[in-house]
């Protein structure tokens, strides 16, 4: 059975995209704003995020609805990670797995327009893991690691928050976020 989580925007919190290296208040350089229903990110580098305050159970459904106004669109899930219009290649697509975090590339799949807003879906599941953007599919895989692991570790529940960020000087505005746990 499905749930499915609309996400308060004005709820999500300042975190790490590294669980190795939470964020503080001294080391904290993002700014995070909400201003007419929308959660404005801008990050400077690449650690920090905002997150929902809630864990989701895998396997699950990542639904946003979000613009750049010139790279990095980020959404983090345990150690997994999508990246579009990534700072160095806009038009490579970069998608890591979220056991082991390997980052696997797609060459002509990251490339999103500036400040336009998209509609991207990320459907991370025990038997395949697959991005859309406004209803394109731009990766699918049905071969990821932490697919092999099936067996040991992906019967059991686990959860995690999931994270959003800007990073490199990037301004990501988010419209929405839904969260559908599979």
């Amino acid at each position: 059975m499905e749930t499915v989580h609309e996400i308060d925007l004005k709820s999500m919190i300042p975190a790490s995209n590294r669980k190795d290296r939470p964020v503080t208040d001294n080391n904290r350089k993002q700014t995070a704003v909400f201003k007419d229903g929308e959660l404005i990110i801008k990050a400077p580098g690449d650690l920090e995020c905002m997150q929902t305050k809630e864990n989701y159970a895998f396997p699950l459904r990542i639904d946003i609805t979000a613009k750049t106004d010139s790279s990095n669109i980020r959404l983090y899930y345990r150690n997994g990670r999508v990246i579009i219009n990534w700072e160095i290649n806009k038009d490579d697509l970069k998608v890591h797995d979220i056991f082991t975090g390997r980052g696997y590339g797609y060459m002509d799949r990251g490339r999103i327009p500036e400040n336009e807003y998209v509609k991207i879906t990320w459907i991370i599941d025990k038997n395949e893991t697959l991005l859309l953007v406004n209803e394109e599919l731009r990766q699918y895989s049905d071969d990821f690691p932490y697919m092999e692991s099936r067996a040991v570790t992906l019967d059991k529940k686990f959860s995690d928050p999931v994270r959003i960020s800007a990073a490199w000087n990037s301004t990501v505005t988010i419209q929405s976020l839904t969260v559908t746990e599979l």
